[in-house]
């Protein structure tokens, strides 16, 4: 098993900035854009250069490097807010679709059909690489940007044929799924009040309501007036004020959650649209020790922040576990550890906040035994701007093998003693090989429990000079022993 994040949710507060972002197309060029919420100001940023279609409704927001997410003709783009600039562009021929990007395990989100099934995905937005998660059974039919996401418990939320779907983003486990029979479209998730919002058609006029993910239970909250028509997947949320923001025939439509009505409207000559609230994100510890989410801004320290000092790097490693330790750095508020596999392929991220996070320990359970690894550490001083020191070099460590294989004396001149134990109860086996792969003598074959040592002699009197194995075999692992015959 390996890790992909292990992170502990607990209690959330909110702080925003008061901007939206989104673009439009001038029948030239399409503008990325930004409007102020307070006021509808539109203050167009730069051109999209070669974005000429864009899906409705399909897009996500990274908060920590203020990233704007779409979907275009010219794949997933990563848009920097600040100035308009095209940071990465990622084409991908199934349509990764429904994109939600989650901060904490600093992936997107989404589905894509293979033309006999959907699959539920992340993407990694450094280099583009797609992660199958799993099927998504019986989902037929997804509607286009019907999504959302639960930052806090890490569930993925889809608007489908089945109805509503809660899906589990580490596993991509359906657990749980609600009918829609009216049809609650521009859903956003509200980690305040827990709470899916939307609103449906009844036939005469447009409804808000609120549905409980606990129980799926649909709640009117008020009729929104006015409101003909909706852009489908065309929405977004501002946390702090509790405000559902919306795409509609009357413009940018601002509605407050608690009683439906509609705070503000502004008017959208251009036809704006895949509109993203700009939102700050951090992680801090709660009062029982465990992370939690927070939306506040820091303010920005001094960049860059030194680097870390690589002598006070410690790594004990125990049967059971590994200590990583670092001496925290000055303004730090919290960091971040990555750990790979030997190919250098990062396998998990941890983010340890506070002024003092010197340490992180690692089960052994949760990564692959008798295997070799790798860990690095930085320290950041702002989330919102990321302000953070270099990563340290990678600090390589090992986990001890499950299964145990001793022999002796070795060399040997005729009788060996061998012995082995094991970690979980399973059939095994062990048997002697020479250099060319073949197999000498079966010295033992079958249910191995951990309670014991298993012990046996094999005699090599008739065997010429050279070098053998015992190799020991369980479901999960192989190890093998060499051992010398000379005379």
């Amino acid at each position: 098993m390996i890790i992909c994040c292990i992170l502990f949710w607990a209690k959330v507060s909110f702080s925003q900035s008061e901007n939206i972002y989104s673009s439009y197309w001038t029948g030239v060029e399409e503008i990325f854009t930004q409007v102020e919420i307070s006021d509808g100001v539109y203050n167009d940023i730069d051109t999209l250069t070669g974005v000429l279609t864009l899906t409705v409704g399909e897009s996500s927001y990274d908060p920590v490097h203020d990233y704007y997410i779409r979907t275009t003709n010219i794949g997933i783009i990563v848009v920097d807010a600040n100035n308009g600039q095209i940071v990465n562009s990622y084409s991908f021929t199934n349509g990764l679709k429904g994109i939600e990007y989650d901060p904490v395990s600093e992936r997107l989100y989404g589905s894509f059909f293979t033309g006999d099934e959907e699959i539920f995905a992340s993407m990694n937005l450094n280099d583009g690489s797609i992660q199958e998660i799993d099927t998504l059974n019986g989902v037929d039919l997804l509607y286009v940007g019907e999504s959302t996401y639960d930052l806090q418990n890490g569930r993925y939320i889809r608007g489908t044929n089945l109805g509503i779907l809660i899906i589990d983003s580490e596993t991509g486990q359906i657990t749980d799924t609600f009918p829609n029979p009216n049809f609650l479209k521009g859903i956003e998730y509200d980690c305040v009040t827990s709470k899916l919002y939307g609103s449906y058609w009844t036939g005469e006029e447009e409804v808000f309501a609120s549905m409980d993910l606990t129980t799926g239970a649909l709640t009117q909250i008020d009729t929104l007036d006015g409101v003909l028509t909706l852009a489908l997947g065309d929405k977004s949320f501002d946390f702090e004020n509790g405000h559902y923001i919306r795409m509609t025939n009357l413009g940018v439509t601002v509605i407050d959650i608690t009683n439906g009505s509609i705070v503000n409207t502004f008017p959208n000559p251009t036809n704006t649209k895949g509109i993203e609230f700009d939102y700050c994100f951090s992680l801090s510890d709660n009062d029982s020790g465990e992370d939690s989410i927070s939306f506040s801004c820091s303010e920005p320290c001094e960049s860059p922040m030194a680097a870390m000092d690589e002598s006070a790097l410690e790594t004990i490693s125990s049967g059971n576990s590994t200590l990583m330790k670092w001496s925290p750095i000055d303004n730090q508020i919290g960091c971040q550890v990555q750990l790979s596999s030997t190919n250098g392929t990062v396998v998990g991220t941890k983010i340890i906040t506070g002024a003092e996070a010197e340490r992180l320990t690692v089960p052994h359970s949760l990564l692959q035994s008798g295997k070799s690894y790798a860990w690095r550490v930085r320290c950041g001083c702002s989330i919102t701007p990321l302000v953070v020191s270099p990563y340290t070099s990678w600090q390589p460590f090992s986990t001890p093998a499950s299964i145990v294989i001793n022999s002796n004396p070795n060399p040997t001149s005729g009788p060996s003693n061998v012995s082995f134990n094991v970690e979980q109860s399973g059939y095994t086996t062990l048997e002697v090989f020479d250099m060319n792969g073949r197999m000498i003598e079966s010295l033992f074959a079958g249910n191995a429990s951990p309670d014991q040592e298993y012990r046996f002699e094999f005699d090599a009197s008739d065997l010429p000079n050279g070098i053998y194995i015992y190799r020991l075999s369980t479901q999960n692992e192989i190890e093998n022993n060499r051992f010398f015959i000379t005379r």
